[in-house]
C-alpha cells in the first residue's frame, strides 16, 4: 500500500503518453514527449525523462484555449 501512495504523488501518475513534434516553441526541443492526466499536461524532455527535468506543468484548470491549440497543434509521431 506505501507504494501506491507513493507512485500516486509522481507528476506523471495515470498519464497517457505521447511523443510529438513541436515547432511552436523555440525553448522547447523539436521532440517532446506529452503526459496527460487527471492534473494537467506535463511537457517533458524525451533526453532526460527523468520528472526533476520536467519543462512545464500545466494545472488542467489553468490551460487556456490558445495553450490548448498550441499543444494539440503539435504533431504525435
Amino acid at each position: 500500500m506505501d507504494f501506491l501512495k507513493t507512485v500516486y504523488e509522481w507528476p506523471t501518475f495515470g498519464s497517457a503518453f505521447f511523443e510529438v513534434k513541436q515547432s511552436t516553441e523555440q525553448n522547447y526541443p523539436d521532440i517532446l514527449l506529452i503526459a496527460i492526466n487527471k492534473m494537467g499536461v506535463n511537457l517533458i524532455d524525451p533526453s532526460t525523462k527523468v520528472t526533476s527535468h520536467l519543462i512545464t506543468i500545466y494545472a488542467s484548470t489553468t490551460l487556456s484555449s490558445l495553450s490548448l491549440f498550441l499543444i494539440l497543434s503539435w504533431r504525435i509521431i
